[in-house]
């Protein structure tokens, strides 16, 4: 076939696209916080979604975010600002910017948690009881991550579940020290014995960790033994607040990096996410995204479950709405 008529063949059928294709116009979405005419001062960061890319724009409180030529494919809404769960819509049929898409920052998702105190010593010494400088690192854990889920605009506040943060009382129950030293082939067993003593070693709709002496032989490591409803993360008696964060993160349908089917610009070891990392700093607007949508994700029983993003980037597009990817972001990370 002639070059010419290649070319012609080629121009007839972008034309034709052009024709199909929806037009894009402009389009605006305005937010409010709480239910509040007026949000407090600060910026919010929005992100619309589409098979066909992502949009993001950052704006200051109270100001619309306008998007220009977008077309009926971005089909999904999320905003983020700190101190607020994350706004969410899909089905999104946008009427343009004289008309803007309206939502509602809603007050941040308060997740329970609370430590089971097993053996609280690292050289496997059970019988010591939890001291006051430990005990003192554990509260800190949920002030310094509350810290980073409010800044990093993840849109939850770790609480004490029942008031109380940290128990003491799983020393003393029978077969404890069976995972002081707890290996990674112990998490059935474990979840079994926990769960069997509701109350005394485990509490339903929380966030369970267990203080013992070592995982997978080093007393910083930490494992997320969660198969289903029950919440279960087992931390080594030297744990970091960062470690267990990052534990948290798993219960939240948040996945280990690095993963090579996962795209990244950049250096992860600063993500939450990363393993073996003593420097992790922030999640991505892309994780916070999943936190909320995964059906597997624990905060399926405060919002109603959507889909499954999936472990790569592929898995992501291929979903119906689609998901962003994994590494998106709107903010630079700090």
């Amino acid at each position: 076939m002639h070059w010419r008529t290649c070319a012609s063949i080629i121009a007839a059928m972008l034309a034709l696209a052009a024709v199909l294709r929806p037009a894009g116009r402009d389009v605006a979405v305005r937010l409010n916080c709480a239910g509040a005419t007026q949000c407090p001062a600060g910026f919010h960061g929005v992100l619309l979604v589409s098979k066909a890319g992502i949009r993001k724009d950052i704006r200051s409180a109270n100001n619309d975010a306008t998007f220009s030529g977008i077309d009926n494919t971005y089909t999904q809404v999320m905003a983020f600002r700190t101190g607020y769960k994350p706004a969410y819509e899909k089905d999104v049929v946008w009427k343009g910017a004289s008309d803007p898409l309206r939502l509602n920052f809603e007050n941040r998702v308060r997740l329970n948690i609370r430590i089971w105190v097993i053996c609280p010593d690292s050289k496997g010494d059970c019988d010591k009881p939890l001291t006051a400088k430990r005990e003192a690192q554990l509260k800190r854990f949920v002030t310094k991550a509350n810290a980073v889920l409010d800044s990093e605009t993840v849109g939850i506040q770790l609480a004490e579940a029942g008031g109380v943060l940290i128990s003491d009382n799983a020393t003393t129950r029978s077969a404890a020290s069976t995972y002081a030293k707890f290996k990674i082939d112990q998490c059935s067993a474990f979840a079994t014995w926990a769960t069997k003593a509701q109350g005394v070693t485990w509490l339903p709709e929380v966030v369970n960790i267990y203080l013992v002496s070592t995982v997978r032989a080093k007393p910083g490591n930490g494992i997320n033994c969660s198969r289903g409803v029950p919440q279960l993360i087992v931390v080594g008696a030297g744990t970091t607040w960062g470690t267990i964060l990052h534990e948290v993160g798993h219960s939240l349908s948040l996945q280990d990096l690095p993963n090579p089917d996962v795209a990244w610009d950049g250096d992860q070891l600063d993500n939450f996410m990363r393993s073996e990392s003593r420097q992790r700093k922030y999640f991505t607007e892309g994780e916070i995204y999943r936190i909320y949508q995964n059906d597997v994700s624990f905060l399926k029983g405060v919002d109603p479950p959507n889909f499954y993003c999936g472990s790569s980037d592929a898995d992501a597009d291929k979903q119906d709405p689609p998901c962003p990817k994994l590494q998106e972001r709107v903010w630079p990370e700090r």
